[in-house]
């Protein structure tokens, strides 16, 4: 929406763009839990999540993938099943970057920069095994691509 002021100059008032975050998702065991939430926490406090059921896609290789549209800025991305998990968050973190191979040992979640119009592709939720931890204050590099 455009504001036209007195002084003749327009002044765009629309709300940021929104971005989105997609990828792989992973659950000790068979199956996805079906209360089983994607959440992006943004680094100023403001939370956004969706059950999986409601975001689900397929990745590349057919596994069960998931994309959650966000207003452009930092997030912290993890999964949570409350019936599963009660007490787990598994967040995108440097072990998933790594492999979660046993070797993997940083467990900190990564900061991820969402841009307008653009999507992060490669998320994964998925470390489970991971303790509540600092997190890492800067953006990494991630593909990305026009929504």
């Amino acid at each position: 929406m455009w504001l036209a002021l007195s002084l003749g100059l327009l002044v765009n008032t629309a709300a940021p763009a929104d971005g989105a975050l997609e990828g792989p998702l992973g659950f000790p065991g068979c199956h996805l839990p079906s209360d089983l939430e994607v959440c992006a926490e943004s680094t100023d406090g403001a939370l956004h999540c969706a059950f999986a059921n409601e975001i689900l896609s397929q990745t590349v290789d057919e596994t069960p993938g998931f994309r959650l549209e966000v207003p452009a800025g930092r997030y912290r991305v993890y999964t949570r099943a409350r019936s599963d998990a009660p007490n787990f968050r598994a967040y995108f973190s440097r072990a998933v970057r790594c492999g979660l191979r046993e070797s993997c040992r940083d467990h900190r979640p990564i900061v991820a920069e969402v841009r307008a119009s653009e999507t992060l592709s490669g998320i994964s939720p998925a470390d489970w095994s991971a303790p509540l931890h600092e997190v890492e204050q800067g953006p990494i590099a991630v593909r990305t691509r026009g929504i």
